[in-house]
């Protein structure tokens, strides 16, 4: 059976996406750099529904008391995640209508992904050490198929 762990796979393709965003940033090509963001909000999306709609009422129902693990804590994180990229794609749209570009200005930009970045990486963090290990170690082969499935499902529609 396919440990749901292989989820983790996502975050790895969501680092190589962003660091595209930001060297297309580097480069001064804002429209190259919303096109990687774009595909790394698509992905980060798609990854997040699976915990929000599967994973997580999954976690949920084996009512274990983790601390610093809670879903509540998943979810908040997936709320702020979302704010934060939301942020960050109103002010590369702001660039889209500068003429030139200046380093200064990109500087401050990648600054302000700072926090976005280190949010995720905690979050991912949390998910390697907490969310997956206990749903591979307490859900039998039968709800982890059933979990795939519902995933899979969601995907298509």
């Amino acid at each position: 059976m396919r440990p749901l762990s292989e989820l983790l796979l996502d975050h790895d393709e969501l680092d190589r996406l962003f660091l595209c965003h930001q060297e297309a940033l580097l480069s001064r090509d804002v429209a190259e750099a919303a096109k990687w963001l774009d595909r790394f909000s698509r992905l980060l999306s798609v990854h997040m529904q699976r915990e929000e709609n599967c994973l997580l009422p999954a976690f949920e129902a084996l009512a274990l008391e983790i601390p610093g693990g809670g879903p509540e804590l998943f979810r908040a994180e997936h709320r702020k995640l979302g704010k934060l990229l939301d942020e960050l794609h109103k002010r590369l749209e702001q660039l889209a209508d500068v003429p030139d570009l200046n380093a200064r200005t990109v500087i401050e930009l990648l600054d302000s992904e700072f926090t976005f970045k280190h949010l995720l990486q905690h979050h991912d963090s949390r998910e390697r050490k907490v969310l997956y290990p206990v749903l591979d170690q307490h859900l039998d082969d039968a709800r982890k198929l059933e979990l795939w499935r519902a995933m899979e499902a969601q995907a298509s529609e």
